[in-house]
């Protein structure tokens, strides 16, 4: 085996978590360079004599996700060229496959682009996975091509506190043990291993922004500026300094949960510095998963002691307390959104700013019938828009027809 290939993977090997010996580890592998340099590395893990066994009782599984995105014949290949990769190394793979157009759905419901909605499918699925296998790590694989065009991105969008700082090395159970090596290094790697790998062609197509900073952005900025990578890479490490600092100042002012509503004394919210308040709301704000990114200004009015809410989430204050929640249940006089679906039972009722709409199986009679049809089915997507109800079908695979009856 060559030597750049014994130091990468030992490169590879010394960034990892030092608990990692024997756990249950998952990879989400798409089949591109990246995830597929991370598997060859993770199976050197248990196969090379360099690493003197360490890694003998690690049990892998992959995860590749279909997001139904592209033709079937791309998306699914890909999924099933992973799948072949696996099964001729003896590794469980799992394919998990998105419903058609559920992904296009989501994004509309949760405003958001089709890359981010895919993204947030993918690790809903990858946090299931990893609950239902009892694993502590999940690997990814972004490398520091990657890192540089989140911070590009991130910077034109305004970020704010960590997330200014792009992509973590590790965040919860996901780990990304390929952030220190190039794109051209992962490249050199699985060819000296000959290791085939699938190409997205979307990656060269410039709907998105990121392949549109990835295409046109970088190479111009590489052309005028020499080094600047390096030079950007660097002033992250010193800003995460900094924010190690505030995160630390954070740790001392704790939120209680209840219901999935976060509060605290508003006489300790209120002296405290705005920096360490708009952190602390940023906090609930990622538990809380919220739906819609929540302007800055928001959460600035927040922090200056205004009530306010935005993409479902209400921040109040109240008498002696801070509050932040997401109930679905919540409602304001202008705008209102739900998702009904079924869990133990048909649902029957939802209180909004018109009225109670209740659910049956079974069609009864009450007085207000306006603008509202008389069937839906669920799950289903409820908006009321200009005093009007909107209801659209969540694509799914077992559609269950329910009565819906406004009553004041």
């Amino acid at each position: 085996m060559s030597d750049f290939v014994n130091d990468f993977e030992q490169r590879f090997e010394s960034s990892l978590p030092k608990d990692l010996c024997s756990s249950v580890l998952l990879l989400g592998v798409s089949g591109g360079s990246d995830s597929m340099a991370m598997l060859s590395c993770v199976i050197s893990l248990i196969t090379n004599p360099i690493f003197n066994d360490k890694y003998k009782n690690l049990k892998l599984k992959v995860v590749t996700v279909n997001h139904r995105l592209r033709t079937e014949k791309e998306s699914l290949g890909d999924c099933l060229f992973v799948k072949k990769f696996c099964d001729s190394k003896q590794i469980p793979c799992c394919i998990s496959n998105a419903d058609e157009n559920q992904i296009s759905f989501l994004a509309k419901k949760r405003n958001m682009g089709l890359e981010e909605a895919a993204r947030f499918f993918r690790y809903d699925i990858f946090e299931k996975i990893a609950l239902h296998e009892n694993s502590n790590f999940f690997f990814l694989a972004h490398n520091k091509d990657d890192q540089v065009e989140t911070l590009i991105q991130r910077f034109f969008q305004g970020a704010y506190g960590t997330s200014a700082l792009g992509i973590p090395q590790k965040r919860e159970i996901f780990y990304r043990p390929m952030m220190n090596f190039t794109k051209d290094e992962i490249l050199k790697y699985l060819d000296k291993k000959n290791i085939e790998f699938k190409t997205d062609k979307t990656n060269f197509q410039n709907d998105y922004l990121r392949n549109k900073i990835r295409n046109l952005l970088i190479p111009q900025l590489s052309e005028i500026f020499v080094g600047w990578k390096t030079a950007l890479l660097n002033g992250v490490e010193k800003r995460k300094i900094d924010e190690d600092f505030f995160e630390s100042e954070c740790k001392k002012y704790q939120w209680n949960y209840s219901e999935n509503e976060f509060f605290m004394d508003k006489s300790i919210f209120e002296k405290l510095h705005k920096s360490i308040k708009i952190r602390l709301v940023y906090q609930c704000l990622t538990k809380l998963k919220a739906n819609h990114r929540i302007p800055f200004e928001i959460i600035e009015s927040f922090c200056e002691g205004n009530n306010n809410f935005s993409g479902g989430i209400n921040f109040l204050y109240t008498n002696d307390k801070v509050l932040i929640n997401n109930k679905k249940n919540s409602s304001t006089e202008s705008y209102f959104f739900a998702i009904m679906e079924e869990s133990s039972g048909i649902p029957i009722k939802l209180s909004t700013p018109k009225g109670n709409l209740c659910f049956s199986e079974k069609t009864f009679n009450i007085k207000n019938m306006v603008d509202l049809p008389e069937k839906i089915k669920i799950p289903c997507y409820i908006e009321l828009k200009n005093g009007k109800f909107v209801f659209e079908e969540v694509p799914s695979r077992n559609q269950k027809t329910v009565f819906i009856i406004l009553e004041d």
